[in-house]
């Protein structure tokens, strides 16, 4: 709850994609699990580089819990698309998954606040999440409001 509790304070960050995919991922997922990253302009997302790690290795450690091998990020200047090949999310589930402590890995040890602290991240930086459709996996989509610097 300390993560959720710290999210809200909105702080004013950019951080390099490239960066945090090269070095800040390390340990955190699978060595061999391939992370394709296609970046469109600039390369600079709105976040603290521990708060993108955070979203990245939250997404990117469901996905291979629910059966990934691969995840694909495709960054567009104001919105990041994380899509995996995984089982994706059941139709059932799908309304409740940002809902702390809803979990379809319970008795796997999941405790349903992953997705939660994510949203609750990109909330505090004028960011939203959401689930969107694909034909495999799990794909979501982060978009950032422009803030301007006055």
């Amino acid at each position: 709850m300390q993560r959720l509790n710290r999210a809200d304070v909105n702080t004013k960050w950019r951080s390099s994609l490239a960066l945090v995919i090269g070095g800040g991922l390390a340990g955190a997922i699978p060595q061999d699990l391939p992370i394709q990253v296609h970046i469109s302009g600039d390369e600079l997302v709105p976040l603290a580089v521990t708060d993108l790690t955070a979203i990245i290795v939250q997404l990117a450690q469901n996905a291979v819990a629910h059966g990934a091998d691969q995840i694909d990020l495709d960054w567009n200047t104001d919105r990041l698309m994380i899509s995996d090949n995984g089982a994706g999310i059941a139709s059932g589930n799908q309304e409740r998954i940002f809902a702390p402590f809803f979990t379809s890995r319970r008795d796997q040890g999941g405790t349903g606040m992953g997705l939660a602290i994510v949203r609750s991240l990109l909330n505090a930086h004028g960011g939203r999440i959401d689930l969107v459709d694909s034909a495999k996996g799990a794909s979501f989509e982060i978009k950032f409001v422009r803030i301007s610097s006055n």
